[in-house]
């Protein structure tokens, strides 16, 4: 009977686990493959999008994991600062970069150690180790030690959750995800009320985390304006509607952030506003500033190059172009674009000359169609 009884204990928690991702209702209008837990853990290829059937999943973060390595190797000791994974990322995702996938925007590595290693370097891994592993080696000690069954059995299970969710950050994200968050400083919290001789009830720690908890608090909100601003901003863009667009974008700067939530530079919005309105000297402006934030940015390159084209300013659009072409090689819409310039200059020449230039042996189906059109209207204008 006593083994029946720690096996019902020891099996109950997984057991109500299974019962419920089975019973788990599905979730409408999303892709299949995350309708459900039970999906997203056996599905091996998206699928629910028009272009991204059939697409295996199987290996796709190796790239993320392969360019995080190489910006820890290029800074090793401090890293690249504060939530700029982001922005540094892409110098060196740029080969993974094609004309079919350049919206994508990677957000993180999905692996919160080499995250944390790329953007604190060295010594921001070992001082996160020591922050975990303290509480973690408090607990295996009271395990340990402790001859109170109800406590080894919570203690245990505590230990073992932190564990798993240290796991599931080789993998994931949970250093930005609410519950895991939730989770792990309650379990600190909880550690602290078992340290013996502890004076919680000290005027200066209470100040301190009064004090902390305001200063926390206020930026907070600040971020949470900046965001909601920045969002309208985007929403009145996709809308065409450029005045509220850079009225929201001018309020979202105002709280100290200068990126929105997906590490796209507020201005560079500013700068697609402006042209929309037709002003490109503002527009040129804030594309300019947006380089100086993210200086890898896509988008704000390929418009300033845009920009420089048009108004006939070529060597610095080539400038432009010829970057664009080392930092994302696979990419070839600015040079598509160039071509397209050249010819509605009637600059039948220099458009002949970059396409011959050009290597398009890696380009994606849809962009070789494209290129052969090109092909074909620039033979009808030379003959």
């Amino acid at each position: 009977k006593l083994i029946l009884d720690l096996m019902y204990e020891e099996l109950q928690t997984p057991i109500m686990v299974m019962i419920f991702i089975g019973l788990e209702p599905e979730v409408e209008n999303v892709p299949n493959y995350k309708k459900s837990i039970w999906s997203t853990l056996t599905s091996s290829t998206k699928d629910g999008f028009i272009d991204k059937n059939n697409i295996s999943t199987i290996g796709e973060r190796a790239s993320l994991y392969k360019t995080t390595l190489s910006m820890i190797q290029d800074n090793i000791l401090i890293g690249v600062g504060y939530n700029n994974w982001r922005l540094v990322n892409p110098k060196y995702f740029g080969t993974f970069i094609h004309d079919e996938n350049y919206l994508k925007l990677n957000q993180r590595p999905h692996n919160d150690l080499l995250w944390i290693t790329s953007e604190s370097g060295i010594i921001g891994l070992l001082i996160f180790m020591l922050l975990v592993s303290t509480p973690l080696l408090y607990t295996f000690k009271k395990i340990y030690l402790s001859s109170n069954k109800n406590d080894v059995l919570l203690d245990a299970f505590l230990f073992i959750s932190i564990i798993v969710i240290l796991i599931e950050s080789l993998f994931d994200f949970p250093k930005q995800r609410t519950i895991p968050n939730l989770y792990l400083w309650s379990y600190i919290g909880f550690l602290t009320l078992n340290f013996s001789k502890m004076n919680i009830k000290s005027k200066k720690i209470i100040f301190s985390t009064f004090l902390m908890s305001i200063v926390i608090g206020i930026f907070s909100f600040m971020d949470y304006k900046s965001i909601s601003d920045s969002q309208k901003m985007k929403n009145q863009k996709r809308l065409r509607n450029a005045n509220e667009s850079i009225k929201y974008g001018m309020q979202a700067l105002k709280y100290g952030k200068n990126v929105d939530n997906t590490g796209t530079p507020i201005k560079f919005n500013l700068g697609i506003a402006e042209y929309q309105k037709g002003d490109i000297i503002k527009s040129e402006k804030y594309f300019n500033e947006a380089l100086k934030i993210h200086p890898y940015h896509i988008g704000a390159l390929e418009n300033l190059m845009i920009i420089k084209a048009k108004s006939s300013n070529y060597t610095e659009a080539t400038k432009i172009m010829n970057k664009l072409n080392i930092l994302y090689p696979h990419y070839y819409s600015p040079i598509i674009k160039m071509i397209k310039i050249y010819l509605q200059k009637g600059d039948i020449n220099n458009a002949k000359m970059l396409m011959e230039i050009t290597n398009f042996d890696s380009a994606t189906q849809n962009t070789k169609k494209m290129v052969d059109n090109l092909k074909n209207y620039i033979i009808l204008q030379s003959g």
